[in-house]
């Protein structure tokens, strides 16, 4: 009997597989609510529903950080005056927040490495001519019931077609 207990459904997620939905009305998800409820549905209602707040990750910091100065340089390379290296680090350095690193050093390092990311970053826009279409481009797909949204980051037209860029941040030990 304590085994059974042990698995049963917690009383929380239970509700919240009972709640109502049109069925005619898609559900509204973005990305990261779609990926957590893939996880694990309670982890969506605990992060979505119940608002229940996270701990700060460096992760995050260093990803929203370089997503900023992405965005900056794209409006600006849009604009056709593109940032340079060091108005780019000006960027990513306001962004940035000292939140969720395991001490200095930690996130100093991960900060040098961001640099670096900026650095071959605009060394790799610099070789190409193409302006951004869109940037941070709000979007809407509805697949079967569900109504998946978010926001390309950059869009460009390259031979009549589109290409959608999205920009992601990966850990490397190189």
């Amino acid at each position: 009997a304590e085994a059974i207990e042990l698995f049963k459904e917690e009383p929380a997620l239970q509700l919240f597989r009972e709640l109502p939905l049109a069925e005619d009305e898609p559900v509204t998800m973005s990305y990261s609510q779609f990926e957590a409820y893939q996880q694990c549905p309670l982890k969506y209602y605990w992060r979505y529903k119940l608002r229940i707040p996270q701990l700060p990750r460096h992760q995050f910091v260093v990803g929203q950080a370089l997503h900023s100065a992405a965005q900056a340089f794209n409006n600006s390379k849009r604009q056709g005056v593109p940032l340079t290296y060091i108005e780019l680090v000006r960027v990513f350095e306001r962004a940035w927040k000292s939140e969720g690193f395991i001490h200095r050093a930690h996130e100093d390092q991960r900060f040098e490495a961001g640099k670096v990311a900026l650095e071959k970053f605009i060394d790799y826009e610099k070789k190409s001519p193409i302006k951004p279409l869109l940037v941070e481009e709000p979007f809407k797909i509805r697949v079967d019931n569900v109504l998946l949204s978010g926001r390309w980051d950059r869009v460009d037209q390259v031979e009549g077609e589109g290409v959608v860029w999205s920009w992601g941040v990966v850990a490397a030990d190189r």
